[in-house]
């Protein structure tokens, strides 16, 4: 029995802002419904993907990679955040990340010993599960795309 990452409903406990993402140009949505934005920062970029004339198709957590845990010693499953086609029918796998999560941690004088090592293991997790899409984009003459703050699209 396979898992379905859109059972995973919105949390108002989150410490991240979540909810659904309702999309101007629906035509353009080519993944399972509801679309779910799990931080701002997606809901940001989802309407970046959805509103620009450059992207003809998209859809969130929608494609399924495995991918090497080192701290369970086993594989396991990652649904990179988007996949969108632009006008030139070039596909983009994008995760979407904080740019201070994609830096190495730098402990702090302060830090507790549990923090730092939670900080550490999603470190470790994020950089697998990105090594392991940017191989599945190499693979597939796909492109690889880590979406930060700072990202912007003008195809």
């Amino acid at each position: 029995m396979g898992y379905d990452i859109k059972t995973l409903k919105p949390s108002v406990d989150s410490k991240y802002r979540q909810g659904y993402f309702i999309p101007s140009h629906p035509e353009k949505y080519k993944g399972s419904l509801p679309i779910i934005y799990r931080s701002g920062l997606e809901k940001k970029i989802f309407s970046i993907l959805d509103l620009s004339n450059s992207i003809v198709e998209w859809s969130s957590e929608s494609v399924k990679i495995q991918y090497w845990d080192p701290l369970k010693d086993k594989y396991r499953t990652y649904f990179p955040d988007v996949c969108f086609k632009d006008k030139d029918g070039e596909f983009y796998l994008g995760e979407i990340k904080p740019a201070s999560k994609l830096k190495r941690p730098v402990k702090g004088n302060k830090m507790k010993a549990s923090t730092w090592k939670m900080i550490c293991e999603e470190y470790i997790i994020n950089a697998e599960k990105i090594k392991a899409m940017k191989n599945l984009c190499s693979v597939n003459g796909y492109h690889a795309v880590i979406m930060d703050e700072s990202f912007t699209w003008s195809g």
